[in-house]
């Protein structure tokens, strides 16, 4: 097989098992390798097992309740299982689709073309972003020589000859992650980001039968990309979020919890941005049943490990 659990492993990334699923470290936060709206019971002493041998700093998973659902709040994960016809899609956005194929050209490439070509797309998109850091051109291309051999797919949208944006897939049917998307800010008016989207989306889904996630909520990202998804044809499917801390963490949480709002003024820097993401987590744990799931029946929804 050549799944991602795979690649990660042959690279030298430690794997975990627990109920019956693969888990990896993202940030310091132990997530399921497939990241999909999936319900996973994980016991109290599977939950501590995997702190214990991952060195995270807790768990994040999707609890039982799993849902279909279209609103923004709680936690979700943007799935598209349905591809709409062109026709179907609002005015607005068939206008910019057809746009975007009219200016853009958009095919898959090779990671090693990317290597060669994608850095300053790469660089281009990140400086967009206060706060973001980006890596230098020799880390960029060893990183995208790296996928050479997993189970990835890699797209990109050009206008003329240059790179206007470029994405990568994990391609683990019946799932496909679109885990990476960079685009360059002086092709937006081009409409590239539709045409990529437009054309993964009739590709994947529409072609070969299968669901394209774009991930989670995300935390701690002034992008409006998921909303941008939603005109295309994703959709929120919204779940119970359940979350396990170590115990240190878990008691840091429960005090810090009541002066969220006051830390959220705080000057912007990595220590507190961490603090400010952790307790947006906890806010999203603690209202996932608005979310249109009822809570687990057990001890993990606000348990410490």
């Amino acid at each position: 097989m050549n799944t991602y659990a795979d690649w990660l492993r042959r690279h030298g990334e430690r794997v975990y098992t627990a109920a019956g699923v693969e888990w990896r470290t993202y940030r310091g936060i132990l997530v399921p390798v497939s990241d999909v709206p999936c319900a996973i019971e994980l016991s109290q002493a599977e939950a501590r097992r995997l702190l214990r041998e991952s060195g995270a700093a807790l768990v994040r998973y999707p609890g039982r309740g799993v849902t279909q659902d279209s609103t923004r709040d709680g936690w979700y994960y943007v799935v598209a299982d349905t591809c709409p016809a062109r026709e179907d899609l609002d005015k607005k956005v068939r206008y910019e689709v057809k746009q975007g194929f009219k200016h853009c050209q958009v095919r898959q490439v090779e990671a090693a073309w990317l290597a060669e070509h994608g850095y300053e797309c790469y660089r281009a998109a990140h400086a967009r972003y206060r706060h973001s850091t980006f890596d230098n051109e020799a880390t960029f291309r060893a990183d995208m020589m790296s996928r050479t051999d997993g189970p990835f797919e890699h797209w990109a949208v050009l206008v003329g000859d240059r790179l206007a944006g470029y994405s990568r897939c994990n391609v683990v049917a019946p799932w496909v992650h679109h885990s990476v998307a960079k685009y360059h800010p002086e092709y937006l008016g081009e409409r590239a980001a539709y045409a990529l989207v437009r054309a993964l989306l009739e590709e994947y889904v529409g072609r070969r039968g299968l669901k394209l996630v774009n991930g989670t909520r995300t935390m701690a990202h002034d992008t409006d990309y998921n909303r941008f998804l939603l005109k295309q044809g994703f959709r929120y499917v919204a779940c119970e979020l359940r979350v396990v801390y170590r115990r240190l963490l878990g008691l840091g949480v429960t005090l810090l919890y009541p002066a969220r709002s006051v830390l959220s003024r705080l000057p912007h820097t990595a220590g507190f941005s961490r603090v400010r993401a952790v307790l947006a987590l906890e806010e999203l744990r603690r209202g996932s049943p608005r979310a249109g799931v009822q809570p687990a029946a057990g001890r993990l929804g606000n348990a410490s490990a």
